[in-house]
C-alpha cells in the first residue's frame, strides 16, 4: 500500500507498480518459475490517493477484502 499525497502522484505510481510487476516477472522466469503465476494475477490497482499492490495466490479473496475496507471507509 502506498500512500501518496494526491491522486496525480497516486497515478504516477501505479505505473511505476505495474512496471515493477513486470520487471519482477522477467526476473522471477528463471529464477522461481513456479511463483510467476501469482505475479501474472497481481493486484495493482489506484484507490484515490492510494496504490495497491497484492501479489498472493488468492487474489479474489483479497481483492474483496480491499474493496470492502474502501467501501467501509467512505461511509
Amino acid at each position: 500500500l502506498f500512500d501518496c499525497s494526491d491522486e496525480k502522484q497516486a497515478k504516477a505510481m501505479l505505473e511505476v507498480a505495474k512496471t515493477h510487476i513486470e520487471d519482477q516477472k522477467v526476473s522471477f522466469a528463471d529464477y522461481i518459475p513456479e511463483e510467476v503465476n501469482k505475479l501474472d494475477h497481481a493486484y495493482v490497482a489506484q484507490k484515490g490517493q492510494y496504490v495497491l499492490v497484492v501479489v498472493t495466490d488468492d487474489v479474489a479473496t483479497a481483492q474483496s477484502i480491499i474493496d470492502d475496507a474502501v467501501k467501509a471507509g467512505t461511509k
